[in-house]
């Protein structure tokens, strides 16, 4: 059975994991950015 070296599967996850924390500020600021707009709208 073949095995990926550690230091593979290392770099993937943490590629993985800046993938996951780039989406979630992109997320985060679209809600801001909704928000604000709200905020707005109701003024």
């Amino acid at each position: 059975m073949d095995t990926l070296p550690l230091d593979k599967i290392l770099e993937f996850e943490k590629n993985l994991y800046n993938k996951l924390d780039t989406t979630h500020k992109k997320l985060n600021q679209n809600i801001i950015k909704k928000q604000s707009l709200d905020d707005e709208i109701e003024l």
